[in-house]
């Protein structure tokens, strides 16, 4: 008997999500990881459930790399038919390890727009988009879920994806969500796994 291959069981594992529930969001970050699982979903959507949508959830760090902004901008333009979009430029806080002088940075903090790396694209939500932020929100990974070994993107990618089902859910009058996303851990040299 012939062994399924990963690609047949990533199918097999997105027909049970997209025959179950009735909207799907994905966090992508335009890496690697985030980048095969958009494709993977963008593929079955095409194949075998035309007409679906996908949510994609975007937290725009505004540094990053050129090449990775380029890719993340291609994939939502080229694709405006099947995704819809949640790119987020908020200035929630970031560790850093690039200054001696402070633990963290705010991407798209209002007032510092002259110190920007570039222009906020006109088309993501910002602050004034949702009506609860405050700057107590998305501060730190311990803080706002008290989960070891997650990242901030990450973290805030399911509480998008729940706004995002909420909207839907106001608007539509119902239907259940799921926020899917890659979850990779290693272990580290201190045993502790990230």
């Amino acid at each position: 008997m012939r062994r399924m291959d990963v690609h047949e069981a990533a199918n097999r594992r997105l027909k049970i999500i997209f025959d179950y529930f009735d909207y799907v969001y994905v966090s992508f970050s335009g890496g690697k990881d985030s980048g095969i699982l958009l494709h993977l979903c963008m593929d079955y959507i095409r194949m075998h459930a035309p007409g679906r949508k996908l949510g994609v959830f975007h937290m725009d760090y505004e540094v990053q790399y050129r090449q990775s902004t380029e890719y993340v901008e291609r994939m939502f333009s080229n694709n405006r038919d099947i995704l819809e979009v949640f790119h987020c430029c908020v200035p929630f806080k970031v560790p850093t390890c690039t200054s001696m002088y402070q633990q963290y940075w705010r991407p798209w903090q209002e007032g510092y727009q002259n110190i920007w790396v570039r222009q906020m694209p006109g088309t993501a939500l910002s602050v004034k988009d949702f009506d609860f932020w405050n700057d107590s929100l998305w501060i730190t990974t311990s803080s706002l879920f008290s989960l070891p070994g997650y990242v901030v993107r990450r973290d805030a990618s399911v509480f998008a994806a729940s706004w995002g089902s909420a909207r839907r859910r106001a608007s539509t009058g119902g239907g259940r969500f799921i926020p899917t996303r890659i979850t990779v851990s290693w272990p580290t040299t201190s045993g502790l796994t990230v």
